[in-house]
């Protein structure tokens, strides 16, 4: 029995080790890699997206401004009824 409860937890220990540290080392060699490939391959890719780009202006309104009470108006409505 302890020979089986120290067998699983030596496998959930090299479970842990693969997925923390050794399966994010190999994810993050075959990204570059295949980042690495497709730049090979669109060498103009990178340059024109760059290029492309302009520079985006926003203004926003002025902020300052605060509304008063009394400028506030009200809107009375009434219910209309169809004939059907």
């Amino acid at each position: 029995m302890l020979n089986l409860i120290i067998s699983f937890f030596f496998i959930y220990f090299i479970f842990r080790l693969l997925v923390s540290y050794i399966f994010p080392l190999l994810m993050r060699r075959y990204v570059r890699r295949k980042k690495r490939d497709f730049y090979e391959q669109n060498p103009y890719y990178g340059n024109s997206r760059q290029n492309s780009q302009k520079k985006v202006n926003i203004k926003y309104p002025n902020r300052d401004k605060h509304f008063d009470v009394s400028d506030i108006e009200y809107t009375d409505f009434e219910e209309i009824k169809e004939d059907k």
